[in-house]
């Protein structure tokens, strides 16, 4: 089967869209960009109002496979051909994938002296998946080699939206400690979500009559401005702003502290996202179990390139799975995913400053570490620039860089993890940068 390389692209750009909110590591290094304090409530600014303009973030990662390693280019021609042969191979027997967008609206932070307040309004969005290596394994190699054996290919999932207001403060107990704490009101736009990470889709192939048997006990939970109906077959709610801000309510914390050790040594620990989401708007839970024999689905005619009947696929899919919400469905909870800094800055000059981080993230029951290792130069007033070499997720070519133009009060700053996909997109495996404009008035 034989497409031309945008086509390629534009698929697998929507695909990784499809898919653990993650915070940049480089931020909690500019701590003369306001946006840093989303890291530790505790860092006092050096101005005295602070208004920070519509700043968007977005963050990529797949531990799996990069477009390149799945992709091949057919010779002589401007087409590619899909080949997930040693992609597979090369898989760990658990792989990631997830997506972020945030888009921090508007904010302002006000210090008087040993006092600091602040308040933001931010919408954020987000989708993790969780996915074994045999669920890819059978869909491209069959299931010959799973003879006489019951894999189970579940997959864990969860992506939503939700409006954010954020109030924080911090205070200056001592000239070295400095303590901040923030409460977040959030408001769920949509969710869908696996119930539980003990979820299961197991699958048995007979070693005599090579019958495969679906055992499955498999729940999600949906909501929404649309729900879907049983047959997955039609949508229901219409679109407007207030749905927006639904009855989806949530709460979520930050805590921090920093002390200044001596002239040159600060050191830094918070926790931020202790919350969660309470779903109750236009929920659907969804539910499928049972056992079933069946012969499997026939997708050859996608991979050679003949045509296939696509409500076909899905009628056979919804009758093998039995997919049914709930008669009376029930309200859910989700938890935010909870983010713990540690750090130190050491200023090895005026002008020069080392620091090093470790992070870690708790999002469905897994701890996600990683350790960053900075330095930071200021160039006059005006501008300063910072690299950042970090590990995370198992990947330890990671190079960022963070830049800050200031233009009087204007503030105009870039925020990246991982400069290294600029210069080859298609070999990567994780991305993300931030870019935004403050206003900084007064000198404390």
């Amino acid at each position: 089967m034989k497409f031309p390389n945008y086509i390629f692209l534009l698929g697998f750009v929507f695909l990784t869209f499809g898919a653990q909110a993650q915070q940049d590591l480089s931020l909690h290094f500019v701590d003369h960009v306001w946006q840093a304090r989303q890291t530790n409530q505790a860092m006092m600014s050096e101005n005295r109002i602070n208004i920070t303009l519509p700043s968007p973030y977005f963050n990529f990662y797949h531990s799996a496979f990069t477009f390149n390693d799945i992709f091949t280019k057919i010779r002589g021609t401007d087409s590619l051909v899909l080949d997930l042969s040693d992609a597979i191979e090369e898989m760990n027997s658990d792989n990631y994938y997830n997506t972020q967008f945030n888009l921090g609206v508007l904010g302002v932070g006000l210090r008087f002296k040993k006092l600091q307040v602040n308040a933001s309004y931010s919408i954020r969005t987000s989708a993790y998946l969780n996915y074994p290596k045999t669920l890819v394994d059978m869909v491209w190699n069959g299931n010959a080699k799973y003879l006489g054996k019951t894999v189970n290919i579940a997959p864990d999932f969860q992506a939503f939206a939700y409006n954010e207001i954020a109030l924080g403060g911090a205070y200056q107990i001592t000239e070295k400690l400095s303590i901040g704490a923030g409460v977040k009101f959030l408001s769920g736009i949509a969710d869908i979500s696996a119930a539980n990470r003990t979820n299961l889709l197991n699958i048995t192939t007979d070693s005599t009559f090579y019958e495969v048997t679906l055992n499955n006990d498999y729940q999600f939970n949906g909501s929404s401005f649309p729900y879907i109906d049983s047959t997955f077959s039609s949508f229901d709610g219409e679109f407007n702003v207030e749905k927006l801000f639904a009855g989806n309510t949530g709460l979520g914390i930050d805590l921090g502290a920093t002390y200044q050790l001596n002239d040159k040594l600060l050191l830094a620990a918070s926790v931020n996202d202790l919350g969660f989401i309470n779903w109750t708007a236009n929920v659907r839970n969804y539910k499928s179990e049972g056992a079933y024999t069946y012969d499997g689905i026939d997708i050859s005619p996608l991979l050679s390139g003949d045509t296939v009947t696509f409500d076909a696929v899905l009628d056979t899919l919804v009758q093998v799975f039995d997919i049914e919400p709930a008669q009376n469905s029930s309200s859910y909870k989700t938890r935010l995913g909870a983010k713990i800094y540690l750090s130190a800055k050491y200023k090895l000059k005026e002008s020069l400053t080392l620091g090093g981080l470790f992070y870690g993230e708790i999002y469905r029951g897994r701890l996600v570490p990683g350790i960053a290792l900075s330095a930071s130069k200021d160039f006059g007033k005006i501008f300063t620039l910072g690299g950042v070499y970090s590990i995370r997720n198992n990947r330890f070519m990671n190079l960022g860089l963070n830049t800050t133009l200031r233009m009087g009060p204007v503030h105009l700053f870039l925020v990246s993890d991982n400069i290294l996909p600029l210069f080859a997109p298609f070999n990567s495996r994780n991305f993300n940068f931030r870019i935004g404009l403050n206003v900084a008035v007064g000198k404390e």
